[in-house]
């Protein structure tokens, strides 16, 4: 990603990606490309989903829809999806290759799950210590 300016902010969940930056932008001058990540206004209700890229539900939409569905369970999942989502465009540019929403929402829901692939390992410790702890005290009590 060099030369790529990445704003994150409050606002609508939502993104963008830029090939170029426009003149009114605060990216440094060395910067080619911006990307601007937005992570939501703090009333979101997590687990976002099963929604596509439009914020549509399975039930809303037609035979038609060829954009994957995803949960994200926190804004820190959505925020892998969304910059992975964004980056991808950025290969685009690079690469002077079309622009496809569905090849960038396949990567994003694609790199999500390897993002959990990676946090599960943590996750499941972490459950078990809790695991461990409750059946410490079980055992505590039962000896009383």
């Amino acid at each position: 990603m060099d030369r790529v300016c990445v704003n994150v902010k409050n606002g609508a969940l939502g993104g963008g990606a830029y090939n170029g930056v426009p003149e009114i932008s605060n990216a440094p001058r060395a910067a080619a490309y911006l990307v601007t990540l937005r992570l939501g206004n703090g009333r979101e209700r997590w687990p976002l989903g099963p929604v596509n890229y439009h914020f549509k539900r399975p039930d809303e939409t037609g035979p038609r829809n060829r954009f994957p569905f995803f949960v994200c369970d926190d804004w820190e999942e959505w925020l892998v999806k969304l910059a992975a989502h964004e980056a991808k465009h950025i290969e685009q540019f690079r690469n002077d290759l079309p622009c496809s929403e569905i090849s960038c929402e396949r990567f994003a829901v694609a790199k999500l799950e390897e993002y959990r692939a990676l946090r599960a390992p943590s996750r499941s410790v972490a459950a078990r210590g809790q695991l461990s702890l409750v059946e410490e005290r079980l055992e505590e009590t039962a000896a009383a």
